[in-house]
């Protein structure tokens, strides 16, 4: 009888993160495709990629980009994008019962950043998420735990209201 060779098995992060990957290639957008799965216990239990609201034309593929065709920039305003984004996509799918002390894994694919925007990173804080794993084409996997992304909202805010001339707040994370 042959000896079987010992396969090392795949780290869990890693293997999630690939099923993140994987999501992403659904998406339509032009730009750059992303995205997130959300397990709870090792189970999965949202996906989501971005892409255009559910019976909206996707931009991309039966539209051209709206961001591309106003010269928007990359990573800035979305006033000229009609899509929704992977994290906020993951997150309705699971539903906000399933969310709680679960973590998010994103897979971004080109033009910069990994991590999600701050409009992603409200909707992660309320959906009581405990931590996100990220990565990019650069493969290297990261992580950032919802209370860090808890204090950058709070010390965005007081940025915002000390240049508004506003007393700053002096919050106390937990």
């Amino acid at each position: 009888m042959k000896e079987m060779k010992k396969m090392k098995r795949k780290d869990k992060v890693v293997s999630y993160l690939d099923v993140a990957k994987a999501v992403a290639q659904r998406s339509p957008c032009a730009r750059r495709k992303v995205g997130a799965i959300i397990v709870k216990n090792d189970t999965i239990v949202g996906t989501g990629y971005n892409g255009s609201a559910r019976g909206v034309l996707n931009c991309g593929v039966d539209i051209p980009c709206l961001k591309n065709l106003s010269n928007e920039p990359h990573l800035t305003s979305y006033a000229n994008c009609s899509g929704v984004h992977a994290e906020d996509n993951a997150i309705s799918a699971a539903g906000w019962d399933k969310c709680k002390d679960a973590t998010m894994y994103l897979y971004v694919q080109g033009n910069g950043a990994t991590q999600p925007c701050f409009q992603c990173r409200r909707k992660i804080l309320n959906a009581q998420l405990k931590e996100v794993w990220y990565v990019g084409d650069d493969e290297k996997p990261a992580w950032i735990s919802v209370g860090e992304l808890r204090g950058e909202e709070i010390a965005w805010q007081n940025e915002k209201l000390d240049k508004l001339g506003n007393k700053v707040v002096d919050v106390m994370l937990q």
